[in-house]
């Protein structure tokens, strides 16, 4: 659930960048909260899942809310979403190969 309310949320920060139709805008702005809210209540009742989201998954969902939703759009953890998350990630695709490499070179060198 956090995986799609983070996706959910960069798609905003994304469009909110090139959308011109404030009409439309906020239509999808509303369909977004609505996802994410919804995630939230289903996620959280074991009527409806048999797994309950953790209570960290349920914290970073209330924290995409709070960045489509605010004024601003907290400008300081757009940033984070949209630059240094995929920095993070390629840093550690990049370590994770050079692990493997390590393991291959490692292995060959035992046989």
């Amino acid at each position: 659930s956090a995986v799609l309310g983070t996706t959910l949320t960069k798609l905003f920060l994304r469009l909110k960048t090139v959308h011109k139709d404030d009409q439309e805008f906020n239509g999808l702005t509303a369909e977004i909260l609505l996802m994410i809210t919804s995630l939230i209540r289903a996620g959280s009742d074991p009527r409806i899942t048999k797994i309950v989201i953790d209570e960290d998954s349920t914290n970073h969902l209330w924290n995409c809310i709070y960045i489509i939703s605010s004024q601003d759009n907290a400008a300081e953890l757009t940033d984070v979403y949209l630059s240094e998350c995929q920095e993070s990630f390629k840093q550690a695709s990049e370590a994770q190969k050079k692990s493997k490499d390590m393991m291959s070179s490692i292995e060959a060198k035992e046989t």
